[in-house]
């Protein structure tokens, strides 16, 4: 496939490859994230595919489907970080710290 025949059709690629993303995902910035790779791994193979072709459009579609899984997937396994506010200034660790076994921080140390 030629590049221009490539980047003129670039557009229509990258749309469903973010509405099937954004519908799995239920997050636009993800959503945006797997259509970027999406549409990477589509450049990374360009002259092997046919654009004439209407599967392209379903192609994509699964890649961006496939991706959106895999990012789900590794969310599980490493969730976000949890940001926890201790705001009181007693000296006292914060609860969470306990709850998975430490028992000093180098604040308290230094106390």
């Amino acid at each position: 496939m030629e590049n221009k025949k490539f980047i003129s059709s670039a557009g229509e690629l990258r749309r469903v490859a973010v509405l099937r993303a954004s519908s799995i995902l239920q997050d636009s910035c993800g959503a945006e994230d797997v259509a970027q790779e999406v549409m990477l791994k589509l450049w990374q193979v360009r002259d092997k595919l046919d654009l004439d072709s209407p599967k392209i459009l379903g192609f994509a579609s699964t890649l961006s489907r496939n991706l959106s899984l895999n990012k789900l997937r590794s969310e599980k396994r490493m969730p976000k970080a949890q940001v926890i506010a201790d705001n009181d200034d007693d000296g006292d660790l914060p609860d969470y710290l306990s709850r998975i076994g430490i028992s000093e921080t180098p604040d308290s140390k230094m106390e």
